[in-house]
């Protein structure tokens, strides 16, 4: 198994693809970086949105595994934040 770690800038107004699409399960850990202004950001399908995707307030982490042919979005509740992807898979 490979291991892959990433950085995005996520926005409030787009999805951004965070996790790709795999064969395999992959293990995910997600952790919302933000520490200055408080964003919350949200996990989910290529149309989260805030009310739709999991919760992720700053500075957390979540860690799941994503089944085969999923593939993981995000997005905040205001402006930008960074979000942090360690992903063990493939």
């Amino acid at each position: 198994m490979t291991l892959r770690t990433a950085q995005y800038t996520v926005n409030a107004l787009t999805p951004t693809r965070i996790v790709a699409k795999s064969l395999n399960p992959q293990r995910c850990l997600i952790h919302n970086h933000e520490h200055a202004s408080n964003l919350d950001m949200f996990i989910g399908t290529s149309t989260v949105s805030i009310t739709t995707g999991l919760h992720i307030p700053s500075t957390e982490r979540v860690d799941f595994i994503l089944n085969p042919d999923e593939e993981l979005f995000a997005i905040t509740d205001k402006d930008t934040a960074i979000v942090h992807v360690f992903v063990q898979g493939d």
